[in-house]
């Protein structure tokens, strides 16, 4: 129950990020944390609805409510783990965390969709699959 969300998680790292700084950094813990937030973030697009197909803002199914945004910013995790990224500054070894997780996560989530779902003939979905598209490309990371 300590480490039932991300943002539990991210908390207990981020103290030891913080007061050990060196031995965080020797021990390579960011290699890991693509596989350790992976769970977290996949189980968030289980109510994401990024082409609005069967939501209208404020709806909800299951526990929580929908999320129809296309911007990944919305995601309840994301904010925290950008904010992470950053402790240590310029150097911080997480600094490619969160493309890595949209990589993991959502690049996969968001070609499903497109191959599954949308339907080119509908503007609206085409727009918002644009929209998506754009907010995917600013997280491609060279290999």
């Amino acid at each position: 129950e300590d480490f039932a969300s991300a943002r539990a998680v991210l908390k207990a790292l981020k103290s030891a990020k913080q007061k050990l700084q060196d031995e965080y950094r020797q021990a390579f813990v960011h290699l890991s944390l693509p596989e350790v937030f992976s769970f977290f973030v996949e189980h968030s697009t289980f109510w994401w609805d990024p082409l609005s197909l069967v939501t209208d803002d404020g709806a909800s199914w299951g526990p929580r409510k929908a999320m129809t945004s296309t911007q990944l910013e919305a995601f309840d995790w994301f904010e925290e783990m950008a904010s992470f990224t950053e402790l240590m500054g310029d150097d911080d070894p997480d600094t490619e965390l969160v493309p890595k997780i949209v990589q993991k996560c959502i690049f996969p989530e968001v070609a499903r969709r497109l191959r599954s779902c949308w339907d080119p003939t509908s503007g609206r979905q085409t727009r918002r699959a644009a929209a998506l598209l754009d907010e995917c490309l600013l997280f491609e990371v060279g290999e």
